[in-house]
């Protein structure tokens, strides 16, 4: 067990498969983990039938079965039953539940919570302005979780959604109300974690001191986190193209939209595009023959699509890290991407860099390596997680944020 000042983390979701509160408890320093959703009792889960279910099983985490963790149960559930809200106004309500449930909580049990040495309290952003309040107020230090790079990000995505209106799917713009949240908690919080140099740069952008920042990259761990073989073949043909996945939220911010653009221009190609997850850009009436749609998936059918994939497609116009990047590693798959995220691809090396995440960009570089699977096959030996975004990494940074304190 390491000493250490004690830790209070609040979660809504799991995010980054609640890493952060997986390296404090392995250490014996999470006090409480604070959440949404808590899979408990797990047997029941387990056995409840899949569809509706299927996020609710996800829910919970075998390094952290002896933790104490508070979860608000199916009042959850009965949440978002209820919350017949689109758009920002459903995503705000959901951060400010969240944060009410807990501070109620809080407050019944601050005598006990406030006893002894004051420690950490670490939340997620958007979701956190008022549980940070509260531990500031009874003495404790403050660590705020910055998700992605801000309204930075935001200003990047408008100005592509006026370029590509047709793309531009449901995307709007934050409430100020939204942002106005954002900025209180950057003030009730000591130190913000960024999760990539990208996300700094942005936050700086946008006046956030330098000084208060800590880059922690993103930590995934993963059965197979160490080495898959794959074989490609000889040469990509028409019964057996090169297979370009793209896996998440099928959006404008994450270039969906110019991977679609360079799937057209690829028709004569043997090349096949499969794009997972919810599809938020105004998709055509005809899709290309060389395209596959498969929406939604949970975590557990992921394996399947990077299994089958020789590419991992990552067109994003701002991310402050995504972890897919390590998801598709962890599956010995390499992977395209752009600057504008977390640093994990070496150009060449494990994949691709793109100059941008426009469509002819990507077409030249899927012309070459459909011409080339020596290429694909030499990137494919070199996936694998890099220790530096392991959980032991993570460890460090986490001690790094403690001794900032000292």
């Amino acid at each position: 067990m390491t000493q250490g000042p004690r830790w209070i983390c609040a979660q809504l979701g799991s995010r980054e498969h609640y890493a952060i509160p997986r390296v404090l408890h392995s250490d014996g320093r999470l006090d409480r983990l604070l959440t949404d959703f808590w899979a408990v009792p797990r047997w029941f889960w387990k056995s409840a039938p899949g569809g509706r279910f299927a996020a609710a099983r996800e829910r919970w985490h075998l390094e952290l079965h002896d933790a104490r963790v508070h979860g608000l149960g199916l009042t959850r559930l009965a949440f978002d039953a209820s919350n017949w809200q689109r758009g920002w106004a459903k995503t705000i309500r959901r951060n400010d539940w969240f944060q009410h449930k807990h501070l109620a909580w809080l407050h019944t049990n601050e005598r006990t919570i406030a006893a002894g040495a004051p420690g950490i309290f670490f939340a997620y952003s958007y979701a956190a302005r008022e549980l940070l309040r509260f531990f500031k107020g009874i003495g404790w230090n403050t660590v705020l979780g910055q998700i992605d790079p801000g309204p930075r990000e935001e200003e990047i995505v408008a100005e592509e959604a006026a370029r590509f209106p047709e793309s531009r799917g449901g995307w709007t713009r934050a409430p100020s109300t939204y942002w106005g949240a954002w900025r209180e908690e950057l003030n009730l919080a000591d130190r913000i974690a960024v999760n990539s140099e990208w996300s700094k740069e942005c936050l700086q952008l946008d006046g956030v001191p330098s000084e208060k920042m800590i880059v922690v990259p993103l930590a995934y761990e993963h059965a197979n986190s160490r080495a898959v073989k794959r074989a490609p073949p000889a040469a990509f043909t028409t019964a057996r193209p090169l297979r370009v996945l793209f896996l998440g939220q099928v959006n404008l911010r994450k270039g969906a939209h110019h991977l679609l653009d360079a799937a057209k221009r690829l028709a004569d190609s043997p090349i096949e595009f499969d794009f997972v997850g919810p599809v938020e850009i105004s998709r055509p009436d005809v899709a290309p023959a060389n395209v596959k749609w498969h929406g939604p998936v949970s975590r557990e059918e992921t394996a399947r699509f990077y299994a089958g994939a020789d590419v991992f497609a990552l067109p994003t116009l701002s991310d402050g890290f995504a972890l897919t990047q390590l998801e598709a590693l962890s599956h010995g798959l390499p992977v395209m991407v752009t600057r504008s995220c977390g640093r994990v691809i070496e150009d060449g090396q494990n994949g691709w860099i793109l100059p941008s995440p426009n469509a002819e960009d990507i077409e030249v570089l899927l012309r070459r390596l459909a011409n080339s699977p020596s290429e694909v096959a030499a990137a494919a030996a070199c996936a694998r997680v890099p220790e530096a975004f392991s959980l032991e990494s993570l460890r460090g940074e986490m001690q790094r944020i403690e001794g900032s304190f000292e």
